[in-house]
């Protein structure tokens, strides 16, 4: 208890942790008589990004990745953490069950099942879907973003590129690590590691985490405080080595979320406050909250038939139910009340066969993939009957009378219009009378029921259940041939084909049937009998890559590659059942260039692309003629994007390093005519972004100086990218007056440990966004148009802690 207390108080005084960093790093914390030597490495890094071990700069494809120091430097949970460290990835945050990813600029649909996302995510080897890809970082070996089309080699929804996770293996020998982070908001995560001989061939490794903080917004409804984590992890895996040129693995993962619901901050005129950085809200949402319960069984099999063939073959079975219920106003009003919901229980089960065989002229990567998706998801929207009043009235009834026809004066004064002065009771009657009265002489489009202030404080909801199956078939070969010493030629094809059946049902509300006199219809999500469909849709795509050897440590690659991602059905849309979304094809030019220069003192890598997806989808946010409000639904159109991306290191000196990520877009994209949020039809919309590199970029420092005893080591990263919400086509020009929306976002974090000298022990304070920088990244809501409930979220404020690791 007591060491709790004290570390309490460290991290609770943002003054005394600045002051430790600066002691920490001066001059005088560095010992004259140096006596121990460490240097810091442009480090060669191993990926599987071509389905064999190579070192990442012998491989002729643009490739990130994110190594067990990196997640230490950047206390990094998920991918939603690393996003901004990787030029052309960007991954939504806030939501770890709803996290959309984008790979230069090619980004996925919305919640839809029925979909897919642009982007694979694999997680040891294995396809995961959805809410699955923000698995927690518990013991990683390295993260790998693969960026253009990977579908040769990876397959399924590989069209703008691919994340692959890889956890570590069971090695030899006994050993481990516990972990410990502390920081503000009460943050508590724990980690630990054991990897164990258990025989001469059999050996296991067995890794959990446990994270929880506090909210960074404070709630006074009743709602939870948004911005709360809690969430833990485990992993086993047992190798057995049958010989010494097989090996089995054996692998559980369970991964559980159960914390508050996504911030939806209101700033509206019926909020606690209108400024998203007071700090507190009002939020109301019934049983609000963001769950995952998961977990997946795994099984490996490698095998060496001789000198010259391999085989490899995989299986895992992945099963997870969410939910994610969410303020939806951004007020305690509960005449304004809107929350919802998406709730998935769906498994997954994925399996590979691959057979190599190499020589010294070519390497040839071939194999059979299949994959089966049983779905089943729930999206429900729940309002209060007080809310759904003012939904049913629409906005031009209520700019007629009032913000609540429920408030007696609001409804006195305006019944007062339509009957000489004299103001109507509050009976049904009368609600009745009115509603036939605005029908005929304002809006006949107006629903032809409006109910009495009796039935206040209900909740009503609407909801659409879909159900879905989905089968995935692939073969492919991939052949890279050296041609010469320094040339080579690699060629793949895969053939793709792709069987989904899915199904709507959205019955009439269960208020709505115990209340037959009321005569409502669904507003949000039209009543929907219950409806399937099936498409099978299937695609050859393949590449061509030709790679030249410079010099033993640099090449120059060019390729031409094209990548699939199969059509599907928009789960709150039944009209995709006859005219599905179309699949998204993808054709892309790549050049690059890696090397280490100077003497291995300075590493560059740099590639130019230009990539075009024929029946891109978009999610759109808006309100059509036929819906109540806003929503989500998914449009196609064409993509035409290119840009350069650029990775550089160098080691300045055997103490200090430095590293700037940045890259330059220009992307343009042309849709079929949708509504945006505000109902208004938006037809022939070319929509334009440039990024030049001074736009987003993000440099880092490290520095550890000799000392007599142990290893120091500093990590500064600083990230910037500047405004990009203006010049989207969500942006309303009520936007700009929010405080923080379209800001700069500027972030500096920094990471200061000690080392001792035989690795055991590490000592570390840290901080995250030193500068408090505020920044508003969305706005939206249910009701932002028809009640004037809009909400925005926002990142997370300064955050800052101490971190102690044990190694045995």
């Amino acid at each position: 208890m007591a060491l709790n207390k004290n570390i309490a108080a460290i991290v609770s005084q943002p003054k005394l942790l600045v002051s430790a960093l600066l002691i920490a790093a001066s001059p005088a914390a560095v010992a004259q008589n140096q006596t121990e030597s460490h240097s810091l490495t442009l480090e060669e890094v191993i990926v599987t990004a071509q389905k064999r071990e190579q070192n990442s700069m012998d491989v002729p494809i643009t490739i990130d990745t994110f190594s067990p120091q990196d997640i230490q430097a950047t206390g990094a949970l998920s991918i939603i953490d690393i996003h901004r460290y990787i030029p052309g990835l960007d991954v939504g945050e806030g939501q770890l069950t709803q996290a959309g990813i984008s790979i230069r600029g090619i980004s996925s649909a919305n919640i839809s099942t029925g979909g897919d996302p642009s982007v694979a995510t694999f997680f040891d080897g294995s396809y995961i879907p959805r809410a699955a890809t923000t698995v927690s970082f518990s013991d990683i070996q390295r993260i790998e973003v693969l960026k253009g089309p990977q579908g040769t080699l990876f397959g399924r929804n590989a069209a703008a590129g691919v994340i692959n996770i890889v956890p570590n293996a069971p090695g030899e020998g006994d050993y481990g690590f516990v972990k410990l982070k502390v920081g503000n908001q009460s943050l508590r995560r724990v980690e630990g590691m054991a990897n164990l001989t258990l025989s001469d061939n059999v050996f296991l490794r067995v890794n959990a985490l446990s994270n929880e903080r506090d909210g960074f917004i404070n709630n006074t409804g009743t709602g939870g405080d948004p911005g709360a984590q809690d969430n833990s992890a485990l992993r086993a895996a047992l190798r057995w080595q049958l010989s010494d040129d097989s090996e089995l693995l054996l692998s559980y993962d369970w991964d559980k979320i159960d914390q508050a619901a996504p911030h939806s901050i209101g700033i509206g005129p019926f909020a606690l406050n209108t400024n998203p950085f007071s700090s507190t809200v009002a939020n109301d949402v019934v049983n609000g909250g963001e769950a995952r319960d998961m977990q997946a069984f795994g099984v490996k099999f490698n095998h060496e038939i001789n000198g010259q063939w391999s085989m490899k073959a995989l299986a895992s079975y992945r099963e997870f139910e969410t939910r994610n219920r969410t303020d939806g106003d951004g007020t305690a009003d509960i005449s304004r009340y809107i929350d919802t919901d998406n709730i998935e229980d769906s498994d997954i089960f994925y399996s590979e066969l691959q057979l190599n065989f190499s020589n010294d002229f070519v390497t040839v990567v071939s194999g059979l993939n299949y994959s089966q998706e049983d779905i089943y998801q729930a999206i429900p929207t729940t309002l209060s009957t007080d809310s759904l009043m003012s939904f049913q009235a629409g906005p031009a009834v209520l700019n007629l009378g009032g913000a609540s026809l429920w408030d007696p004066n609001v409804w006195a004064a305006f019944s007062s219009q339509f009957t000489g002065g004299v103001p109507l009771d509050q009976s049904q009657a009368s609600y009745t009378l009115v509603n036939q009265i605005l029908r005929a002489a304002v809006d006949p489009n107006i629903p032809p029921h409006f109910f009495a202030p009796s039935t206040s404080g209900d909740l009503y909801n609407e909801t659409m259940f879909n159900r879905g199956d989905f089968e995935n078939y692939g073969i492919y070969i991939d052949a890279d041939f050296e041609l010469s010493e320094k040339f080579s030629l690699a060629l793949g094809l895969r053939h793709s084909i792709d069987k989904k059946q899915f199904s709507w049902h959205a019955p009439l509300s269960e208020y709505a049937q115990a209340n037959p006199q009321l005569g409502l219809h669904n507003l949000f999500i039209r009543q929907v009998d219950p409806t399937s469909a099936s498409k099978r849709w299937s695609k050859t795509t393949g590449r061509v890559v030709a790679n030249y050897r410079l010099t033993e440590d640099s090449l120059v690659f060019a390729s031409y590659s094209t990548g699939y991602k199969s059509g599907g059905f928009d789960s709150l849309e039944v009209a995709t059942a006859d005219l599905p979304i179309d699949p998204e094809e993808v054709k892309n030019v790549e050049l690059g260039f890696k090397g280490d220069l100077f003497n291995k003192r300075l590493r560059a890598q740099v590639s130019y692309y230009d990539i075009r997806v024929d029946g891109s989808q978009r999610t759109i946010f808006g309100q059509r003629p036929q819906d109540a409000g806003a929503i989500y639904y998914v449009i196609n159109g064409e993509t035409d994007n290119s840009g350069i991306e650029m990775v550089l290191d160098w080691l300045v000196t055997d103490t200090v390093k430095l590293g700037l990520s940045t890259l330059y877009a220009k992307n343009e994209s042309q849709f079929e005519p949708y509504h945006n949020t505000s109902g208004e039809l938006v037809a022939n919309e070319l929509v334009k972004q440039r990024f030049d590199f001074q736009d987003n970029y993000t440099a880092t420092l490290d520095w550890s100086p000799q000392l007599s005893k142990g290893e120091l080591n500093v990590h500064l990263d600083y990230i910037f990218t500047a405004d990009r919400l203006r010049g989207t086509p969500d942006f309303l020009d009520s936007f700009a007056a929010v405080p923080g929306y379209g800001a700069d976002r500027k972030r500096l974090n920094a990471r200061i440990s000690w080392t001792d000298s035989e690795q055991k022990y590490e000592l570390a304070l840290w901080g995250r966004n030193l500068t408090d920088s505020q920044f508003v990244s969305n706005i939206g809501g249910l009701g932002i148009n028809t009640i004037n409930t809009p909400v925005a979220n926002i990142e997370q404020p300064r955050t800052f802690g101490l971190d102690i690791s044990y190694n045995f």
